[in-house]
């Protein structure tokens, strides 16, 4: 299938808005405007941000429970700081 490149003219309030969305999100100047088409600029943002925060809804496990529960190796072979660390935010309290 053949395509075709159109010149978008683009108003420099514009143009700023498109690259914060691409630097936000992550994307393509090219990818920013496709899904502005399709979406809404701002609907971009909040669909694709990167920083949406902590994925995990399980709280952090205490360092003393942590001990008594994986005081010895798994049936895997982990050691505990493997598994303490795997549940460690990052710039979070220990």
């Amino acid at each position: 299938m053949k395509t075709d490149a159109y010149k978008l003219p683009l108003t420099p309030g514009l143009r700023c808005e498109i690259e914060q969305t691409a630097r936000v999100c992550g994307l393509s100047m090219v990818d920013a405007i496709r899904l502005g088409l399709k979406l809404g600029l701002p609907e971009v943002r909040t669909q694709f941000a990167r920083d949406k925060g902590r994925v995990v809804t399980v709280e952090p496990w205490a360092k003393g429970e942590l001990a008594g529960d994986y005081a010895s190796e798994d049936d895997e072979g982990y050691p505990i700081r493997e598994l303490a660390a795997a549940q460690r935010w990052p710039g979070g309290e220990d």
